[in-house]
């Protein structure tokens, strides 16, 4: 079992936060002046990171496996991304503050296993606003097997935290390459070979082009939030949360069962499935909503809704009236009671991918 712990600084997620609490106090008596010399080279901040007070005085849990210099910010000030391994393992990730001209702590992860876990860093891809996307592999052994995760590492639109931007699994017959020069990364796994490109924040492969996770909460519109009035957005779960961390977020589900396929929480108002450990929840489905109209959605989200309709089963007496609509690079699955101009929503799905 997992033990999740809530990032320093956090606005929505993932990824984690523990560290020595000793470590958080930035004491500027032995630090170096920058501002007459800013921006040093990267190995130029390397050296001024790890002979900063801060990183001196750093407590860190187990042996440390690779220490890289990330400017997540793309502001020509990296950022010292400290990786460890263990039955503790995880990382820790200091910053420059520029006005008091020392090194502090910004951003952690931790997990806990049972056998061994560690980071394993393969590279860093540069999105089209300079910041950088650190490709990082989680890696967990266990008892029935490895867990293998490719992450790319981000900060978060709003930068108070540091995000898996998207996620990839790996198998044990999977091999990685990744071509920094071109922001392009391939998985093969077994005789399947697929080609991944970091373009425009979104990573576009033969099969889709999906966006990468801002951090920020999934709808941000402020009427559609008060139209909806959802228990579902009191919980600040975000996309880009793995199945572990959603349910973290809010609890134990009343019920956690098998659903198409897949394993689900299921909450009074909504439920989301697990895809694969270690993957993010793509969808997140709500229901019991109050009075909302299909005319009043159209007239929040500023654009006409068309209701189609479809045998549920080939039943001709169980009909589905659903429509699909974008708003915000995020796609929306409404199902409604009937398909007139005053049909009533009786459920949302919420998905980063387009929904059939």
């Amino acid at each position: 079992m997992k033990k999740w712990i809530i990032p320093l600084l956090f606005v929505s997620c993932l990824l984690f936060a523990c560290e020595d609490q000793s470590s958080k106090e930035t004491d500027v008596s032995n630090e170096p002046t920058k501002n007459d010399k800013l921006p040093y080279t990267t190995e130029e901040w390397k050296q001024q990171a790890l002979d900063s007070t801060w990183y001196k005085n750093l407590t860190i849990p187990s042996e440390e496996v690779f220490v890289e210099m990330i400017d997540f910010e793309g502001d020509e000030v990296p950022e010292l991304f400290i990786s460890y391994s263990g039955t503790n393992y995880g990382y820790i990730i200091g910053h420059y503050n520029k006005n008091s001209e020392a090194w502090e702590p910004w951003n952690s992860q931790q997990y806990e296993t049972t056998i061994h876990g560690d980071f394993r860093f393969k590279g860093i891809f540069k999105d089209e606003d300079k910041k950088d996307i650190a490709l990082i592999i989680n890696f967990e052994a266990g008892a029935s097997g490895n867990l293998e995760v490719l992450h790319l590492l981000k900060v978060a639109d709003d930068g108070s935290n540091i995000i898996s931007g998207q996620s990839y699994r790996l198998y044990e017959d999977s091999e990685l390459k990744v071509d920094t020069s071109k922001n392009t990364f391939t998985i093969q796994t077994g005789d399947f070979l697929e080609h991944f490109t970091l373009r425009e924040h979104a990573i576009t492969s033969e099969n889709s082009t999906t966006n990468l996770y801002s951090g920020l909460p999934i709808i941000q519109n402020s009427k559609l939030l008060k139209l909806l009035n959802h228990d579902f957005f009191k919980t600040d779960i975000i996309f880009g949360d793995t199945y572990p961390i959603a349910k973290g977020k809010v609890g134990s589900p009343k019920e956690e069962d098998y659903y198409e396929g897949g394993l689900c929480s299921f909450y009074d108002n909504y439920f989301f499935c697990l895809a694969e450990e270690e993957i993010p929840v793509s969808h997140y489905y709500l229901s019991n909503f109050k009075n909302i109209t299909k005319e009043s959605l159209e007239g929040v989200i500023g654009q006409a809704i068309q209701i189609s309709s479809y045998e549920r089963y080939g039943d001709p007496d169980d009909i589905v009236y659903y429509a699909n609509f974008e708003l915000d690079n995020v796609y929306f699955q409404a199902e409604f009671n009937h398909d007139q101009s005053n049909a009533e929503l009786t459920s949302l799905t919420l998905g980063m991918n387009a929904l059939e």
